[in-house]
């Protein structure tokens, strides 16, 4: 087979994908890890590699997400699978992890990831408490395969193809977490989104719409003193608080991210 060049050659070039992405895809290709592509730069790869490593280049610079070339996004602890069926876990979205896990203690409950996607959300929570049983739902059924195939066999883990709380029994569950579609329909930042799925994105009313959804089902599904986490967008929070208290919500708290822009809410259903 002929050969072409050697790695660090191949990953010379001018385009305005950084540095740090062309190794990301390169690693994707020749199933290496990126430490072992520094180490071994003066390695020579074969023709069908290299023609394989300008492919995905080629599709990068057209916009595409890194993350949906190399087939994987990581989050919280774990590695996820994701495609155009699925959003693209994003790091800001931990933070409902971690409102979620310091929210109850390590002792059994019921909680429910409304609209898991990728499943991280549903998934990250199963792992670190064991003792849950968390139940997961998506309405699309694309997301859910993905979701599946990302739930590391975890046996507190299910899921189910359903829209938000509509198929959930009321005063079950102890608590819920989401991150919904809260992009308004004229929202610019959907300009730089387009090769992620519409429907988890984006929500009608100026992006409240899913969210009044979640709301109202979950004041309905929560048991007594059960926390509801929800992720809103960066101009919502004022609207959100709004909601919950017209719900009827109590000991609503408001947190940023780590760039400091209001991020979610967590609150109790009295």
């Amino acid at each position: 087979m002929k050969t072409v060049t050697d790695i660090k050659n191949l990953l010379v070039s001018e385009s305005a994908v950084p540095v740090f992405e062309r190794q990301l895809i390169l690693s994707h290709v020749l199933v290496q890890p990126r430490s072992w592509l520094i180490a071994h730069d003066t390695d020579v790869i074969s023709e069908v590699y290299a023609h394989d490593y300008h492919a995905k280049l080629t599709r990068r610079e057209a916009g595409e997400p890194i993350a949906y070339i190399v087939g994987y996004k990581d989050f919280w602890k774990h590695r996820f699978a994701v495609n155009p069926a699925t959003l693209i876990p994003r790091p800001e979205t931990e933070l409902l992890v971690e409102l979620a896990l310091s929210a109850r203690a390590a002792t059994p409950c019921h909680v429910l990831d409304l609209g898991t996607g990728s499943g991280a959300i549903a998934v990250s929570l199963a792992d670190e408490r064991r003792q849950w049983s968390v139940l997961a739902n998506d309405i699309s059924a694309s997301a859910l395969k993905i979701a599946r195939g990302n739930s590391r066999s975890l046996a507190n883990l299910q899921f189910f193809n359903g829209c938000w709380t509509d198929a959930v029994a009321f005063d079950s569950v102890d608590m819920i977490v989401s991150n919904p579609p809260y992009i308004a329909p004229d929202d610019n930042h959907l300009l730089g989104l387009t090769h992620e799925p519409r429907g988890a994105l984006v929500s009608a009313e100026a992006g409240m719409s899913d969210i009044e959804s979640i709301i109202t089902g979950s004041r309905k599904v929560l048991v007594s003193g059960g926390t509801l986490v929800l992720e809103h967008g960066y101009c919502q929070q004022d609207a959100v608080c709004r909601t919950l208290e017209v719900a009827g919500y109590e000991y609503i708290e408001l947190f940023n991210d780590l760039g400091g822009i209001p991020r979610a809410v967590r609150a109790k259903r009295p």
